[in-house]
């Protein structure tokens, strides 16, 4: 195997474990302060707002287009 393409590959995995252990860091102190609301009995509602059609505001099958013509 060409000298290159090692080096291309244990580059690459190099990235991707750095990659990996700065965003485990970030998400790590999220999901603690979620475990903690879960553990005093807050309910965590995920997607009203997000998603129009998931509220109620749309109807599944209507496009956006059609959603915001007067």
């Amino acid at each position: 195997v060409s000298p290159l393409i090692k080096l291309g590959g244990y580059s690459a995995l190099f990235l991707g474990l750095a990659y990996g252990a700065k965003r485990y860091n970030y998400l790590k102190p999220r999901a603690e302060e979620e475990r903690r609301l879960a553990a005093e009995g807050h309910q965590f509602d995920l997607w009203p707002g997000k998603i129009p059609h998931a509220s109620g505001h749309l109807n599944p099958c209507t496009t956006t287009t059609e959603a915001h013509e007067p």
